[in-house]
């Protein structure tokens, strides 16, 4: 064999050699990606069970947020209360839309946002007056902007 037969075969198994690796770093970061995906969507399941926890363990928070969403006065501490637990209830559904708008969380049908995917959650959650009062007075303290524009839209289309 000549030299120049032996560079042809040397290349094409560099080559060979190349998309071999190409192809096995390319399934390597697709079950990352997959991995990732898992992590998210378990920690958002952590943080909603620790949310409904703290009200099921609780009756004098389950009968705060009773009240909070039934239109029942609040005093000064239990309006305090109502108003963390609700923040911590957006909080979630603001990181359930951060990673879903990344793509990192769910793949909802036609793209929608994970406000449209929630929407009976979100229907539900801002169907009482009292609500709907806490998010437009002082809610939207600490949320991003596109989520406070997603979330308006959908109170304003309910």
């Amino acid at each position: 064999m000549n030299w120049e037969a032996i560079g042809a075969i040397a290349e094409i198994l560099g080559v060979i050699a190349v998309i071999s690796s190409l192809i096995y770093v390319g399934r390597q970061i697709n079950q990352n990606t997959q991995i990732a995906r898992a992590n998210i969507v378990h920690g958002t399941s952590v943080l909603s069970n620790q949310i409904f926890q703290l009200i099921a363990q609780d009756a004098e928070l389950a009968d705060i947020y009773d009240r909070g969403t039934t239109g029942v006065s609040l005093n000064r501490v239990d309006l305090r209360r109502f108003t963390a637990l609700v923040t911590m209830y957006m909080t979630w559904l603001e990181d359930i839309d951060i990673q879903t708008t990344a793509g990192l969380y769910i793949d909802s049908p036609d793209d929608q946002s994970s406000i449209e995917y929630l929407s009976r959650e979100f229907s539900c959650f801002f169907s009482t007056p009292e609500v709907r009062h806490w998010w437009h007075d002082s809610g939207k303290v600490g949320f991003h902007h596109d989520f406070i524009r997603k979330t308006d839209r959908h109170i304003d289309s309910a």
